[in-house]
């Protein structure tokens, strides 16, 4: 979200994307939020992925 270079860990979730069939969606989130917050110039990346979260 905040696209600095920082340790990360990948958040994945499997969603439901047809009738019978699931996909499996993932983000990358930075592991400390001290140091992601520090760096975020924009709340453009976490608005989106909120609305993301928000369609399943």
């Amino acid at each position: 979200m905040c696209h600095g270079h920082t340790n990360i860990g990948l958040f994945m979730a499997v969603v439901k994307s047809g009738k019978e069939t699931y996909t499996s969606r993932g983000n990358y989130i930075c592991q400390s939020s001290e140091t992601c917050n520090d760096t975020i110039s924009s709340l453009q990346h976490i608005n989106d992925f909120i609305e993301t979260l928000n369609k399943f």
